[in-house]
């Protein structure tokens, strides 16, 4: 039979019986893949943390396996459960295009997979926390940027970006933000404030003193990054005299040095007495809103639909 008209399910059939390879013939299939190519050809499991946008030029159809965000954590939990050697070595495993394992013995766990055919001149789009490019993201990924945030700072992974800076950076120009984004935005500066405001009582109860305004942005990301989660700092970090180079987000205080607090300098980008005037900046940006702006549609995608696998 002709290779370009073998079945996608038969050859899907063929790839988890040999368990490697990428499993879809090739047109010369004396070419080996060469660089990238072997990577997009046969790619593991991966915790994607923001939206997503994949196209196929051209070649064979790709099958894509998807496990919906909802059970993200079910999904790690059974990984590790099954293959606990490789995430006591690496914890951040999942995010890294390393890892296979057979649809169907996550689905004999109780981790929900589903799965479609990509072809040749389609796109696919993942969704934040959706484990499956040019990412981007909406307004409802905020809080899930948040949370992802929290989740590299338990495994010690340095972020892409700041999180907190991106949130201060839209509540400074508010008129710029649809009505939707700008909700969002209000939000989170609400929530970011109030977590932001706690830290800082914390560590000023515990013995620190002295306090110095810095402009985090204006640093390389290297320079402001926590030494203990990799988080990148940018409305407030810790330092001490005794380590001039060496920082902390406030939720690792105690892990900067072994000097006393009362020692230590507490660094911070915007006073909180700031804090109420940005908030209201960014509600203003709602008040500011058109009709026609507070109605506007949203444009839609038009995409293949994905099948549940079944057991």
């Amino acid at each position: 039979m002709p290779v370009h008209m073998v079945p996608t399910e038969l050859v899907e059939k063929e790839f988890w019986l040999q368990g490697s390879g990428s499993g879809f013939p090739v047109r010369d299939g004396k070419r080996r893949l060469l660089g990238d190519e072997e990577e997009y050809a046969n790619s593991g499991w991966n915790l994607n943390n923001i939206y997503s946008i994949n196209f196929l030029h051209w070649g064979e159809p790709k099958t894509w396996y998807g496990v919906p965000a909802s059970a993200a954590e079910k999904l790690e939990a059974v990984m590790k459960k099954l293959a606990p050697e490789l995430f006591d070595s690496q914890p951040d495993l999942l995010h890294q295009l390393v890892t296979i394992m057979n649809p169907n013995v996550l689905m004999e766990h109780g981790v929900p997979v589903y799965r479609t055919n990509q072809c040749a001149g389609e796109f696919v789009v993942t969704f934040p926390r959706a484990i499956t490019a040019v990412n981007f993201c909406t307004a409802d990924w905020l809080p899930m940027g948040r949370q992802c945030v929290a989740h590299y700072r338990r495994l010690h992974r340095y972020c892409v970006f700041s999180h907190e800076e991106l949130l201060c950076k839209m509540a400074a120009d508010p008129e710029s933000l649809d009505v939707e984004l700008a909700a969002a935005v209000f939000k989170e500066m609400g929530e970011m404030m109030e977590e932001e405001t706690k830290l800082r009582l914390a560590v000023q109860e515990k013995g620190v003193l002295s306090s110095e305004q810095e402009v985090f942005e204006l640093l390389p990301d290297d320079e402001r990054q926590c030494h203990k989660c990799k988080t990148t700092c940018f409305l407030s970090a810790l330092t001490c005299s005794c380590s001039p180079d060496r920082l902390v987000c406030l939720n690792h205080a105690a892990d900067l040095c072994d000097c006393p607090l009362g020692n230590k300098c507490l660094r911070y980008r915007y006073d909180l007495e700031e804090f109420p005037s940005m908030l209201y900046g960014s509600r203003h940006g709602l008040s500011l809103m058109t009709p026609g702006q507070r109605g506007s549609q949203r444009p839609w995608l038009l995409t293949r639909k994905t099948r549940r696998l079944q057991t």
